[in-house]
C-alpha cells in the first residue's frame, strides 16, 4: 500500500511506469472537472471509475481484495476513510469473481490501518491488500471519488 500527498505522486512511477503519466494527467484533468461514470485511460488494462457516494459506518463483512487489478484511489470532493487489513486469517464471504476481480472478507475494525483520503491525500492498493473504502472520516459525508485501476501486467 502507498499512502501519500498526490503533489509526491511521481515518486511511485516505477511501480507501472508505461501507463503512471498518462494516469497522473487523467487524474489532473479529471479532479478538474469529471463526473460519474467509466473513463477509459489504456482500454481495458488502465480506466477509471468516478463515483459520488455517501460516506457510512463501515460493513465488517465487505473488506475487498483484488487480483488483477491494482488501485488507486484519490477524493476530489469530501473526505473518506479506508480500513486497511492483511486478509490471510479472515473468513471469505464472497468468493473471487473473475469477472469483477474482487472478493470480500469479514474483518474486525480492531485490527486494521485506517487512512483517511481528502484534501490531496491518494492511496495505491496493490493485488491482495484488503481494503475497505467509504467509512466515514469524521462523521457522514458526501465525496467525490477516482478510482484507477491498472491491470498488474504494467505492474514492476
Amino acid at each position: 500500500m502507498i499512502y501519500d500527498d498526490f503533489a509526491n505522486f511521481d515518486r511511485y512511477r516505477a511501480v507501472a511506469p508505461e501507463v503512471w503519466d498518462r494516469v497522473k494527467s487523467f487524474l489532473i484533468k479529471a479532479s478538474q472537472s469529471a463526473a460519474p461514470g467509466r473513463f477509459q485511460i489504456v482500454g481495458d488494462d488502465c480506466f477509471a471509475n468516478v463515483a459520488e457516494y455517501e460516506t457510512g459506518t463501515p460493513d465488517c463483512s465487505k473488506l475487498e481484495v483484488h487480483d488483477e487489478y491494482l488501485d488507486i484511489q484519490l477524493t476530489m470532493r469530501g473526505r473518506e476513510r479506508i480500513h486497511c487489513r492483511d486478509c490471510g486469517d479472515l473468513e471469505e464471504v464472497v468468493p473471487y469473481s473473475l469477472e469483477k476481480d474482487i472478493a470480500f472478507y469479514r474483518m474486525t475494525p480492531d485490527n486494521v490501518t485506517d487512512i483517511i483520503i481528502g484534501d490531496g491525500k491518494f492511496a495505491v492498493f496493490f493485488p491482495g491488500e484488503g481494503h475497505l473504502p467509504g467509512c466515514e472520516a469524521e462523521g457522514p459525508c458526501r465525496v467525490l471519488k477516482i478510482i484507477v485501476k491498472i491491470n498488474r501486467r504494467y505492474l514492476r
